[in-house]
């Protein structure tokens, strides 16, 4: 690693000690046109003032699977510091995404997303652009890259928590529902027709609280709990073994495995490594509860096997993919400096 990368990688992290001042940088809302007629892209564009006249490296900044979308402040202070170091940031947003759909037609989208923003290399140096995401969403953004249209164009991905295989994950989201049920909720807002048909109460049920979660709905404001009285007696039951206990979640994970094995395939990043181009830098938090650092391990170990450019850290500064704390162990510094600065530094 040359001293060049890993100073990029330290100025990256100091922006989260010192997040950089918004009057730093010019701002604009923009809405796309798609090659799908009637459907626009909601893009946030941020530039330095003071390189208004240049054409900057770009770096597209996916957002994570909550209803905030580009307006989650976690994400813009992370579009703040990207930008701060120099970069043009595009901050596109996904329907699907903020609606909590993990389903493959949120592939789609998300490949639409970077093939529009492709078609706009007016605001970037065309050939360097890197693409970095938290959590399910790197996993989806890195499945979405290596379409064809779109493989040989991003020069570097950074991941933050993601996960590399469905069927794995989905376990330990399970198992620790008690600590924390945001991933519970998508997975059978999503799914819960493959447990009982036709269960729309439920559905919206987990929807409205995987909100309450992610919004930080609680209380009186908390909408999931009203949504109970419109249950029948066998969506109650089915839920009460949802939310009370983790043997039954496990067998419904069990019985979701024997039907839907492609579907799982499909939306697992391990299995499209191959068609990978971009050098990878994976960052991960050690003992996250949501998603297992297993899942980055194992995706670095499918990237060396194909001999393709990455670098990894699992790291316990880091508690989920979507948060990265004020630093709480400077030991801890190196190798998130090595890894960031990997990515910064092939974009």
């Amino acid at each position: 690693m040359s001293i060049s990368s890993y100073l990029k990688g330290l100025h990256f992290l100091s922006g989260f000690i010192t997040p950089p001042s918004q009057n730093l940088f010019s701002i604009r809302e923009e809405f796309f046109p798609t090659k799908i007629n009637e459907k626009s892209l909601r893009v946030k564009i941020l530039h330095p003032k003071n390189k208004l006249e240049e054409k900057l490296p770009g770096v597209i900044v996916l957002h994570g699977m909550n209803k905030m979308g580009i307006e989650d402040p976690r994400i813009l202070n992370l579009a703040y510091i990207i930008t701060n170091m120099g970069y043009t940031t595009i901050l596109p947003e996904v329907p699907e995404v903020t609606e909590l759909k993990i389903v493959p037609e949120t592939l789609d989208s998300v490949s639409l997303t970077l093939e529009t923003i492709l078609d706009r290399s007016d605001m970037f140096l065309e050939e360097r652009l890197g693409f970095f995401s938290v959590s399910f969403c790197g996993g989806m953004g890195m499945i979405s890259i290596t379409n064809p249209e779109i493989s040989k164009k991003i020069k570097a991905i950074a991941t933050i928590g993601s996960y590399s295989n469905f069927e794995t994950t989905i376990p330990h989201v399970l198992e620790n529902f008690e600590l924390d049920n945001y991933g519970t909720c998508i997975f059978f807002y999503n799914y819960i027709n493959y447990f009982e048909k036709n269960s729309e109460n439920l559905k919206i049920y987990f929807y409205e609280a995987a909100m309450d979660n992610g919004l930080k709905r609680i209380g009186n404001s908390a909408k999931a709990p009203a949504m109970l009285k419109n249950l029948s007696k066998k969506e109650e039951i089915l839920l009460n073994g949802i939310e009370n206990e983790k043997e039954f979640r496990k067998n419904l994970f069990e019985e979701f495995q024997k039907k839907s094995k492609s579907l799982m395939e499909y939306l697992s990043p391990i299995n499209y490594v191959e068609k990978i181009f971009s050098s990878v830098s994976l960052v991960h938090g050690k003992g996250d509860i949501v998603i297992p650092e297993k899942e980055t391990i194992e995706l670095a170990s499918k990237l060396n096997h194909f001999n393709k450019p990455f670098e990894m850290e699992i790291t316990k500064l880091l508690s989920h993919g979507d948060t990265l704390p004020i630093w709480k162990q400077i030991p801890g510094v190196p190798g998130l400096a090595s890894t960031f600065g990997y990515f910064f530094s092939n974009i």
